[in-house]
């Protein structure tokens, strides 16, 4: 490797019609500064790769084990869950409490990414029992604004019957649309509640079994 003198001496050789040293020196340096950077750009795009097959290697191996594994994975997971409900139930609950804005984010993120599949998901949900008590609430409790609470489940061809029990409005039982509209009842001025309640309740007695709805 030449020393500084003799690449001092090289650039006054090299010189001519007025070419300065100084410049030619930042000639030189400009062009090891962009060798450094290409290299350092290589070296980069490299490691990037290596770690995109790694993680590709740890996919494919992880899916792999999962397959051969799947009955015996489900089993645990199931078990897991089983005896561990509490805990599962504070970590979401915190998780949500903590990370708001995040979801929110991800949430719109994700619709606005992925709109016509949220359409066909929705269509098949809204067929659900589950999707249609949802539906529900959201076109029709909430606008009225009286709130819910059913004690049992909805079924096809029911009506939400809101009791006003002890001065709430939310407390209420899915009935059979015939029976909710035989007996006229107006919850605030409590005309005919006494008779649709005892109806109401009477029907109820005579069911199976009373679960209370899971929203």
């Amino acid at each position: 490797m030449k020393n500084a003198t003799n690449y001092i001496k090289e650039c006054g050789n090299m010189c001519s019609d007025g070419d300065d040293i100084e410049t030619l020196r930042e000639e030189k340096r400009a062009q090891i500064e962009k060798w450094k950077n290409r290299k350092r750009d290589e070296k980069e795009e490299n490691r990037r790769k290596k770690k995109e097959e790694t993680k590709k290697r740890q996919s494919d191996k992880s899916k792999e084990y999962y397959k051969e594994n799947k009955e015996r994975i489900l089993e645990y997971n199931k078990r897991y869950k089983d005896s561990h409900k509490d805990e599962i139930k504070m970590y979401k609950t915190k998780y949500s409490e903590t990370h708001k804005e995040q979801n929110r984010e991800y949430s719109r993120k994700y619709i606005s990414e992925n709109k016509e599949k949220m359409k066909a998901y929705r269509s098949e949900w809204i067929k659900t029992r589950r999707g249609k008590v949802k539906n529900l609430i959201n076109s029709h409790h909430e606008l009225r604004g009286l709130g819910f609470n059913p004690i049992n489940q909805y079924f096809e061809g029911s009506h939400y019957h809101h009791m006003y029990l002890n001065g709430s409005t939310k407390l209420g039982m899915f009935i059979p649309k015939k029976l909710h509209r035989s007996i006229i009842h107006d919850g605030r001025t409590t005309q005919g509640m006494r008779k649709i309640n005892n109806a109401a309740l009477l029907w109820l007695c005579e069911q199976s079994i009373i679960i209370k709805e899971e929203i």
